[in-house]
């Protein structure tokens, strides 16, 4: 069924979000330094009630307040603290890095709205996710050596926490430890080459808690989200860098060298609706550490009247992990269908170029193109969520302060879909703005989307619900630098 939209606007989208950051230091004998830096962010954001629970028409009417949100919404809060020293030795620099993080993230909707009929109506806390995490690195760099030879090695290590609780479920709790050793070699033979090789060695322990929770409709009975997972992995993976400067003009590089990722806790245990992309994601418990041969190639061109980069990949997984449109339909009456986590051979390259070419007294043109091919070896289809070709042209003019430009965006039509993924069709934007800056303070404009145009974005979490991105819209913006 399609669900209204109250004068063109998507109700209870608006938020409030604040932070604070501090940071103290101090110099050190030798050029070195020491700092600690505190963070703190908070957010307060609504959640689109059309997506949100089972879509229902009513309850996109009853919002008059267009910039306070209310529930269904949700309260993110974060805090980090982390301690840096980089110490001069009579050989080179060594580096110390502590961290800690506290994410707390709360979602609040009735729980009518998810069909939970019988629950008091009163319990609005759908989601509670409480995460720690614990981080060090050490890191030595020493210095080069008559031959060119530099040599640099460390370790890091890390810790988290996980606490989940909400009527509604997600991913479990989880406790996670992962620790990992590197060395790298770089050679300069002379001014103009240099090469490095390096090798690094990772290991991980991961176990999430099995996980109950009560059936919609029936507040007797409790379900099985996630089973109890324990995993350990181990890898090692090596790299070899290349860069060579061809001229006073042109440089290039390359690099080739074996990659790894472990599995995250929502790729093997996750089993509900995320909210942030309006999907049922379910993950897979049997899903090991992602391996990876990738190859990276640049060469740019750097004058006075002309920039040019141009840069590839390619790379060749043999268990790729990512998320896949099941075509099942979710048992949760407030989800469609379900995507699974899976693994896969996949094969991918693309490119990118960029230009910058100034021209005249005040007048500079800036283009980049993007493009990005992946495809499933075993299916022989294309992977999902895959950006289609971008191109952007931006013309701007400057003079005494003042900066007026206008860019053209064109992405052409994704056809290259995996099964169950919609299409998205071609579209062109232009933007515009206008700025002026007095000294260390400085007034802006711009006109995003100026021509007001309908179009999907491919990678929108607002696609699955085939809802346009924003139409004609001003943004103004001040700022003052001390």
């Amino acid at each position: 069924f399609i669900l209204p939209i109250p004068n063109e606007r998507l109700q209870n989208t608006s938020g409030n979000e604040w932070a604070a950051d501090l940071i103290v230091g101090r110099l050190l004998k030798n050029g070195g330094r020491e700092m600690l830096n505190a963070n703190v962010y908070a957010l307060q954001a609504g959640l689109f009630p059309g997506a949100i629970g089972i879509p229902r028409e009513n309850d996109l009417r009853f919002y008059t307040e267009q910039r306070q949100p209310r529930v269904p919404m949700q309260d993110v809060q974060h805090y980090r603290m982390t301690y840096k020293r980089d110490q001069r030795h009579e050989n080179g620099w060594f580096h110390f890095d502590l961290g800690w993080q506290w994410n707390d993230r709360r979602e609040l909707s009735p729980p009518h709205a998810h069909g939970y009929i019988k629950s008091d109506p009163n319990d609005t806390e759908a989601l509670a996710m409480s995460l720690h995490t614990l981080s060090f690195r050490l890191r030595e760099e020493m210095d080069a050596n008559e031959a060119g030879l530099q040599w640099e090695y460390g370790a890091d290590a890390s810790a988290q926490f996980q606490k989940v609780d909400g009527f509604e479920y997600l991913v479990p709790a989880y406790q996670r430890y992962q620790a990992g050793a590197f060395g790298l070699l770089r050679w300069k033979p002379n001014k103009t080459s240099s090469y490095s090789l390096s090798l690094r060695a990772d290991g991980a322990y991961h176990e999430s808690q099995e996980e109950f929770r009560q059936w919609f409709g029936a507040p007797d009975s409790m379900y099985m989200r996630s089973p109890h997972v324990e995993k350990r992995f181990f890898n090692v993976v090596y790299g070899f860098s290349w860069s060579h400067q061809i001229d006073e003009l042109q440089s290039a590089y390359a690099h080739i060298g074996r990659s790894f990722r472990f599995p995250v806790a929502a790729e093997l245990a996750s089993n509900g609706v995320h909210h942030g992309t309006f999907r049922h994601e379910l993950g897979d418990p049997s899903i090991n550490a992602e391996h990876g041969h990738q190859l990276d190639l640049g060469w740019s061109y750097r004058s006075d009247v002309l920039s040019l980069k141009l840069s590839g990949f390619a790379a060749y997984f043999n268990n790729f992990i990512y998320l896949s449109p099941s075509g099942r339909f979710s048992p949760l009456p407030d989800a469609g269908q379900i995507y699974r986590y899976r693994q896969d051979r996949v094969w991918t390259h693309g490119t990118e170029l960029s230009v910058h070419y100034p021209f005249l007294q005040n007048w500079e043109w800036t283009g980049l193109l993007e493009y990005t091919y992946a495809q499933n070896l075993r299916s022989q289809l294309p992977l999902p969520f895959i950006p289609p070709l971008l191109v952007r042209n931006k013309l701007e003019w400057s003079k005494a302060g003042w900066t007026a430009s206008g860019e053209w965006v064109a992405a052409a039509a994704q056809f290259r879909t995996d099964r169950n993924e919609e299409e998205t069709p071609a579209y062109q934007l232009i933007h515009l703005g206008l700025s002026k800056e007095w000294g260390d303070f400085l007034l802006g404009i711009a006109l995003r989307n100026a021509l007001n145009t309908v179009y999907l974005n491919h990678l929108s979490r607002y696609r699955i619900l085939n809802l346009p991105e924003q139409g004609r819209n001003l943004i103004i913006r001040a700022s003052y630098s001390f």
